[in-house]
C-alpha cells in the first residue's frame, strides 16, 4: 500500500525488517523521504540508503533495537557484506557475509568477551571456525560446529591443559588431554578416553607424565578412579606377529587389560596355550 503523507510515502513493512528471522518483521507501518524510512508510530529513523524499485537495494544501514546494521541489501534483505554495531559501546559484534537477511559465509563475532572467527550458515556458527580470548588474544578453541555448537573434531585450550578429540552437542565426549611441561613447550599426553565437562568420565587411560608409559586403566568419573587396573612399565614381543609390544607404545585392551600389538591387534582376548612363547609376555597379572 503506497499513500501521499506529508510529502514522503506511507509504506506497510513486510519481510524487510528481518535480522535472523528475530527483529523489525510484521505490519509496522513506514514512513519513506527521500533515502530514509522511519517507524511512523515511534518516529525514530529505521532505515538510510538505496532504493530499488521501491525496495532497500545497494549500501545502507539499518537501525535496529540495540544495534545498526551497515552493508549491502538485495531486494529488501540484508545480502552481501556487512557489519553489525552496538549502539551502546559503539563496537562492531559482527563483521561479515550474509545471505536472505541472516549471517550465512565466511564471518567474525564478537559475544561475551570471545572472538569467533569462521562459518555461518542460516543465522548460526556452522563449519570450520576458532574462537579467542579477545582480552589476552589467547586461542581458546578451534573446530567444527553445527547450528551454534561445537559438534565434531576440536581442540579446546583451559589454562595449561589442552583437549582434542569429539564433541557432541556442544560437549568434548572422546579424546586426549595434554598438559604444558616445566618450560610450557610442548603438550604432554596424560589420558585418552571418555570425557564429561572436561574432566575424565567413563573408560580411559592414563599416562605417566615424565615417561609417556600406561600407567592406568579403567573406568573414571569426573576424574576420580573407580574400576580398573594399575600397569607398570614393560616390554616384549606379541606372541603372534613377534613385534615389538610396550607400555610406552602400546595400550592396554579393555576386556582383558593385556597390550594391544599395534601391528597385529593381537591381546589377551585372542591369546590361547598353544601359541605362548612366554609366560608372562604383557608385563602385569592377567
Amino acid at each position: 500500500m503506497k499513500l501521499q503523507k506529508l510529502g514522503g510515502l506511507l509504506l506497510n513493512s513486510s519481510n524487510n525488517f528481518n535480522k535472523s528471522g528475530n527483529l523489525l518483521g510484521g505490519n509496522m507501518k513506514i514512513y519513506r523521504k527521500g533515502n530514509v524510512e522511519y517507524n511512523l508510530k515511534t518516529k525514530k529513523k529505521v532505515y538510510e540508503g538505496e532504493f530499488l524499485n521501491g525496495k532497500r537495494h545497494g549500501k545502507g544501514k539499518e537501525f535496529l533495537d540495540g544495534f545498526i546494521y551497515i552493508g549491502e541489501f538485495i531486494e529488501g534483505k540484508k545480502h552481501g557484506e556487512g557489519t553489525e554495531v552496538c549502539k551502546n559501546t559503539k563496537t562492531w559484534i559482527y563483521k561479515g557475509q550474509y545471505s536472505e537477511d541472516k549471517r550465512h559465509g565466511q564471518g567474525k563475532e564478537r559475544s561475551n568477551g570471545f572472538l569467533y572467527q569462521g562459518y555461518f550458515k542460516e543465522g548460526n556458527r556452522t563449519g570450520y571456525g576458532k574462537v579467542y580470548e579477545i582480552k589476552s588474544k589467547k586461542l581458546v578453541f578451534k573446530g567444527y560446529y553445527f547450528e551454534g555448537v561445537r559438534q565434531g573434531k576440536g581442540e579446546h585450550f583451559i589454562n595449561k591443559s589442552y583437549f582434542e578429540g569429539t564433541f557432541m552437542s556442544g560437549q568434548l565426549t572422546t579424546g586426549n588431554e595434554y598438559v604444558l611441561d616445566g618450560n610450557n613447550e610442548d603438550y604432554l599426553l596424560i589420558y585418552t578416553g571418555d570425557f564429561l565437562e572436561f574432566q575424565k568420565h567413563g573408560k580411559g587411560i592414563e599416562y605417566d607424565i615424565n615417561t609417556g608409559h600406561v600407567i592406568y586403566i579403567g573406568i573414571y568419573e569426573f576424574n576420580k578412579r573407580k574400576k580398573g587396573k594399575e600397569v607398570k612399565p614393560y616390554s616384549n614381543r606379541c606372541y603372534t606377529c613377534k613385534k615389538q609390544v610396550d607400555t610406552y607404545n602400546n595400550n592396554p585392551c579393555f576386556k582383558c587389560y593385556w597390550l594391544k600389538c599395534a601391528s597385529c591387534g593381537s591381546c589377551g582376548c585372542s591369546y590361547n596355550k598353544s601359541n605362548r612363547f612366554d609366560e608372562n609376555q604383557f608385563g602385569f597379572d592377567q
